[in-house]
């Protein structure tokens, strides 16, 4: 049933990929499994895949967040509150499959991106999250193949993560904004730091000072090394507003570029990059559906005069491709058609953006991508019978070098908006995982693999 669901729903799009994008490389996508049943609240899935092929899945289960009525001793009604969601993760192997899960605390706040989840080139396993009521960050590890540790605290009093950043083989890095308390005078920050075995953190870097006008989004990117790229607006919502970048060494000396060249066109979303030998890239859209900028540096110098690499398109994300180059995806024209475009291994600009190939495509794409340029892009197809747009299909593609695969519906319906997460190791196996869309909330984990 599912190889006629998926052969129906990419009659169109194969037909207009195949001019560009050769043969399919590998075997198809596995059939779905569950990691969580679709009969069970789950929100906000995560992701980590390491080089070796390890993998960690996190989310948030147990009730959805909202009060509650019962019935007590004697008939009478009792209404209780919602006390936090279960922070859940499982790991495994993305060719083995995951083990049992784990519950890692009952107070989660199943908030959106309040779960992160990464992995170190030592098989550490990391997952930090949120907690209810208090909004507390706290983090949890474990080794290879060990147990998860129990739960710290660990950022400062009004720390927000902004991400759990590592490279394909190195450390993990806790990046994040710290507001203190006004009586204390002292400017916001964005800060980072190394993470211990335990989650601690080492020593505090700021990047910036952040103003009331900086965007909340922020992009981060860490390479092998430690070194760290970040981007993000400031002055939102202003004609002269700009994309701010800071890059960081290994040794924490950090350098910030207020304005990146010719990125003065009111941008809003920002995606950036870091790759093993230092190439830095940072894109950004000039509002919706106005066009992709993108700017690289090589070896530690300026960023280049900004390419214009999308007339049409927005909401850039950007992953290193490799040891020396950068992979970006984008939201393309109109019909949303996806389009990526690699940097090569020299050089500061971008080959031309080509289409993905689904005119079916809504919502920002995902990619990852290993140390061999092999990776995946993945994104929510709405091919199917349904226009509603809380619910869709998952489509991905895989490549290599110049090379993408064909389009494959991978799951067909009722999957969760905006829930696809995406991986892939160092032999170039590729899993998304994602949230069904079951009765108006998302339920259930769900997993495929491509071998290539």
């Amino acid at each position: 049933m599912l190889a006629a669901l998926i052969g129906g729903a990419l009659a169109a799009v194969v037909a207009g990929a195949a001019a560009q994008s050769g043969a399919a490389l590998g075997a198809p996508w596995s059939t779905p499994r569950a990691l969580v049943a679709s009969s069970q609240y789950a929100f906000s899935p995560a992701l980590a895949v390491g080089e070796e092929g390890e993998a960690i899945a996190g989310w948030f289960g147990g009730t959805p967040p909202r009060i509650f009525a019962g019935t007590g001793r004697g008939g009478a009604v009792r209404v209780g509150k919602w006390t936090g969601a279960t922070v859940v993760v499982d790991r495994g192997t993305v060719t083995g499959g995951f083990k049992l899960p784990v519950v890692l605390s009952r107070h989660g706040s199943d908030q959106p991106d309040g779960l992160h989840v990464a992995l170190s080139g030592s098989g550490l396993a990391y997952a930090a999250w949120s907690e209810f009521p208090s909004g507390a960050w706290m983090v949890a590890t474990a080794p290879r193949d060990g147990i998860f540790s129990t739960p710290r605290r660990l950022l400062p009093d009004g720390g927000q993560l902004v991400a759990l950043a590592a490279g394909r083989a190195g450390a993990v890095l806790a990046v994040w904004s710290e507001s203190p308390p006004l009586r204390l005078h002292q400017h916001a920050s964005l800060d980072y730091a190394r993470l211990g075995s335990g989650g601690q953190l080492g020593r505090t870097v700021v990047l910036s000072n952040l103003q009331g006008d900086d965007s909340a989004q922020i992009a981060v990117s860490v390479n092998d090394d430690g070194a760290l790229v970040a981007a993000w607006v400031r002055g939102v919502g202003s004609p002269a507003s700009v994309v701010r970048a800071v890059r960081c060494t290994a040794t924490g000396r950090c350098t910030v570029t207020p304005s990146v060249e010719s990125f003065h066109s009111a941008p809003f979303n920002v995606a950036a990059t870091l790759a093993d030998d230092g190439t830095a890239a940072v894109l950004s859209d000039v509002g919706t559906n106005s066009g992709v900028l993108a700017a690289a540096s090589r070896n530690g110098g300026p960023f280049s005069l900004a390419q214009r690499l999308a007339s049409t398109g927005d909401t850039p994300v950007a992953t290193s491709d490799g040891t020396h180059g950068a992979l970006t995806a984008f939201n393309g024209d109109t019909a949303y058609d996806p389009e990526w475009s690699l940097l090569p291994a020299s050089g500061t600009r971008f080959a031309k953006a080509r289409a993905v190939g689904d005119p079916n495509a809504i919502y920002s794409p995902v990619l990852a991508a290993n140390l061999a340029g092999q990776f995946v892009i993945a994104w929510n197809d709405q091919g199917g019978t349904t226009t509603n747009p809380a619910y869709s299909s998952v489509a991905a593609a895989t490549g290599t070098g110049q090379r993408l695969s064909r389009p494959a519906v991978i799951a067909p319906s009722d999957v969760a908006a905006q829930t696809i997460k995406t991986g892939i190791d160092g032999a170039g196996n590729a899993i998304v995982i994602w949230n069904k869309w079951v009765d108006n909330e998302p339920h259930g984990v769900f997993a495929a693999v491509h071998h290539p």
